[in-house]
């Protein structure tokens, strides 16, 4: 049996608006897109990052992991702005990043709501039909409406294989053809069914297969 696991940035409710998420993407573009601008409690972003996309929703529901347990359901308004790096020698870790943002949540008057050491694990057995990933991760929004999770995993060459497809992480089990001991990288993105099946960029989760002690 293998595990892998790692940190994922959380959600944050803030006094501005109830909820806002960001993605981070590997595809750069040359500026941010028009229209979009960040967040008025976070002026600063990461250095090496520009907005590839921006939505404000007037009314959505969000599920948040409570930091003493439990789920608590927030409805209202949600702005999400989305990065991409352009600078591939700033590239900050999940752990980086996930904390100065929500340090700067904080200081504009945010109530972290999400587990601030959230994150998630992957359990890898090893049966006669290929290698099953029993997924499980908290504070995730769910998708829907054409949007999804996608699974996958990469080899030290960069190789992607898609193991498998989701609307909500809590509770999921994939399939991969491929061995884990040479596909390391599991990793989940972001996608959108629009007749591209390469991954989009948008990573949400991102970690390293090892052995279990």
């Amino acid at each position: 049996m293998t595990r892998g696991s790692a940190k994922r940035l959380p959600a944050l409710a803030v006094t501005v608006f109830l909820g806002w998420t960001a993605a981070f993407s590997a595809s750069a573009p040359a500026a941010d897109k028009a229209g979009c601008t960040d967040p008025s409690w976070a002026p600063e972003r990461l250095p090496g990052f520009a907005i590839s996309s921006c939505e404000d929703k007037a009314w959505v529901p969000v599920p948040f992991d409570l930091t003493g347990g439990g789920r608590k359901m927030v409805e209202g308004r949600r702005s999400t702005v989305e990065y991409a790096l352009t600078d591939k020698s700033k590239d900050p870790t999940n752990e980086t990043a996930r904390r100065y943002y929500a340090e700067q949540g904080q200081k504009a008057g945010a109530k972290l709501m999400s587990d601030p050491n959230g994150g998630w694990s992957a359990t890898l057995t090893k049966t006669t039909s290929g290698w099953r990933i029993e997924l499980a991760a908290t504070g995730l929004p769910h998708r829907a409406n054409g949007r999804y999770y996608q699974a996958w995993l990469k080899n030290a060459a960069g190789i992607l294989v898609p193991v498998g497809t989701f609307n909500d992480a809590e509770h999921v089990t994939l399939w991969s053809g491929v061995p884990v001991t040479q596909f390391r990288t599991l990793t989940v993105t972001q996608q959108q069914a629009n007749g591209d099946p390469a991954s989009s960029g948008r990573r949400v989760l991102v970690g390293t297969i090892r052995a279990a002690h």
